[in-house]
């Protein structure tokens, strides 16, 4: 892979469109990329943002040591390692009336699905948050793909003012379905919203290595039982995911980073 662009989008939140015609052939929303910057730096894995001829970009935010590195990198600069398309892409139909909920970097993971869902025959309500109306990126492409689109302030006297928008939502609409790409904390909020209301879909992003389901890293609990995010994933239920255990391993690693 080469890095044909880079840019800044928000305060530590990164574009990254790539060269990699195999993948963006194969790409559809749910995928992801896991990829390695140099010989000696860790797989990390990141959802597709979108996918066009030849080309397909990421969006992520850099907060660790890696990802800031990857954030610094040149344009035209080689990708050591990337592997793709993997996880479970969504099958793309007619469902009806949608919700998609994307917070910070997880709103280009939002455009891919907007746009894919939309073609569908769907009726696309897009909310964003986590940035404020001045950081907020991508708003035009993503209103082309809505029917409606709500830009939801992090200031707010509501705790999770993205399950608030979404409780109003609720109230006046029936919903068919319900996707998020939040952070855990804001899905399990949002998976307390939706409970006996209406369908939930949670975009989970854990720690993996290998991405084929071998290390084991990105386990998480569903129902009770042992699901592995890489392989059985990325898309779960959100009102069968053990939301404690999933953010206590994920603090776990945060340590140990």
């Amino acid at each position: 892979m080469k890095i044909l662009k880079k840019q800044k989008l928000a305060e530590d939140i990164f574009l990254l469109t790539l060269q990699s015609p195999e993948i963006s052939k194969k790409a559809k929303p749910g995928h992801f990329v896991l990829l390695q910057l140099e010989e000696k730096s860790p797989r990390i894995p990141f959802p597709i943002a979108d996918a066009e001829r030849n080309t397909i970009s990421i969006i992520f935010e850099a907060k660790s040591k890696h990802t800031r590195a990857l954030a610094a990198a040149r344009k035209n600069q080689e990708i050591f390692y990337g592997l793709g398309p993997l996880g479970n892409n969504r099958e793309v139909k007619e469902i009806g009336k949608i919700v998609l909920v994307g917070e910070g970097a997880g709103i280009g993971t939002l455009y891919f699905y907007a746009k894919t869902l939309k073609a569908a025959n769907n009726r696309v309500i897009s909310l964003l948050g986590g940035l404020s109306k001045k950081e907020m990126f991508w708003q035009d492409k993503i209103a082309k793909v809505s029917d409606k689109m709500f830009v939801i302030e992090p200031k707010s006297e509501f705790s999770c003012p993205l399950t608030h928008a979404l409780e109003q939502i609720l109230r006046k609409i029936r919903i068919d379905e319900v996707i998020s790409f939040t952070s855990p904390q804001v899905m399990k909020s949002l998976a307390h919203a939706t409970k006996l209301r209406t369908k939930n879909c949670a975009y989970l992003t854990a720690t993996m290595m290998d991405g084929i389901g071998m290390c084991g890293s990105c386990r998480i609990h569903i129902n009770g039982e042992s699901k592995l995010c890489c392989v059985q994933g990325p898309e779960f239920d959100a009102h069968t995911v053990d939301w404690d255990n999933y953010l206590y391993r994920l603090e776990e690693f945060n340590r140990k980073k």
